[in-house]
């Protein structure tokens, strides 16, 4: 599809993004009868951040002119995403999913879990450990990551279960893409049930989602790895450094209260559209 679907997204050079081999339209998942735009909202918050980000633009569906509510058009996170940001050949790219090979071939999925079980089975503290992690898995885009996902308490990531984890690289080395190194690095994917969703308490920003997974005896492959990591004392100022930097930056109040009172000014009456459209007039009345 040739078509500019959102504006003011760019490639790594700052040329429009208008081709599109898939989108999704977003009908806000977990989150659809609630705030309706949360996932949107912490991508585009986290944007700058060394983790890939799906684009979001607002839409109102009409079907034989008959409207049929509000929704937010969303990138769809494969090869062709990848191509479309970095220039590099989708056949040269393996991305996986939930664990599941989605692009590539075995001998990637392989590799990522060989260097997964590297971390969490091997003593990190020895340098040749930690500079084989170094050398797979993009260091930035993983303290980003394990950053913002348990900042924001997504349950549905991490909560006794790996979920909604998306992980790339480039199998070729391009010199002039510096995201072509070969590395794995990390995309946002699915970060509605956070941010208080539900009241639940692993929502809840009195939940210390980053303490359980560091404590938690679980061996899946994210917070295992970032138990084992935290015992390199280089890591763990790093990480640690880099967390009260996200704090103090992206997710500042003021910044984050700003931004959330334009998203609500710019979606309050769609939204409230919508929930009627479909019966749904407690969720209207309470959005306000």
């Amino acid at each position: 599809m040739k078509y500019a679907f959102f504006e003011g997204l760019t490639d790594i050079n700052g040329n429009p993004i208008d081709k599109f081999d898939k989108v999704t339209l977003w009908n806000g998942g977990n989150d659809a009868e609630t705030l309706h735009f949360r996932d949107a909202f912490i991508q585009d918050a986290a944007k700058d951040l060394a983790v890939d980000t799906m684009a979001a633009e607002p839409y109102l569906l009409f079907i034989n002119g008959e409207f049929w509510g509000f929704y937010l058009l969303r990138e769809k996170v494969e090869d062709d995403y990848i191509q479309s940001h970095y220039g590099i050949d989708k056949t040269d790219i393996a991305v996986i999913k939930n664990g599941s090979l989605d692009s590539g071939t075995e001998e990637d999925h392989s590799d990522y879990w060989n260097i997964c079980n590297l971390v969490t089975e091997s003593d990190m503290t020895l340098d040749e450990n930690y500079e084989e992690f170094c050398s797979s898995i993009d260091l930035q885009s993983f303290m980003d990551y394990m950053a913002v996902e348990t900042y924001v308490n997504n349950s549905d990531w991490a909560n006794g279960y790996t979920n909604n984890w998306i992980v790339w690289r480039s199998k070729t080395v391009h010199p002039d893409i510096p995201e072509a190194d070969g590395k794995w690095r990390f995309v946002f994917y699915d970060l509605d049930i956070s941010s208080g969703l539900y009241g639940s308490t692993e929502t809840s920003f009195r939940y210390d989602s980053l303490n359980t997974n560091y404590v938690d005896g679980s061996n899946f492959n994210l917070p295992a790895m970032l138990r084992s990591l935290i015992k390199n004392d280089a890591f763990r100022q790093a990480f640690y450094d880099n967390y009260n930097r996200i704090i103090d930056t992206t997710f500042a109040p003021d910044t984050v209260a700003t931004k959330l009172k334009q998203y609500a000014d710019a979606y309050k009456v769609a939204t409230q559209a919508g929930y009627l459209r479909f019966g749904l007039e407690w969720a209207a009345n309470g959005y306000d």
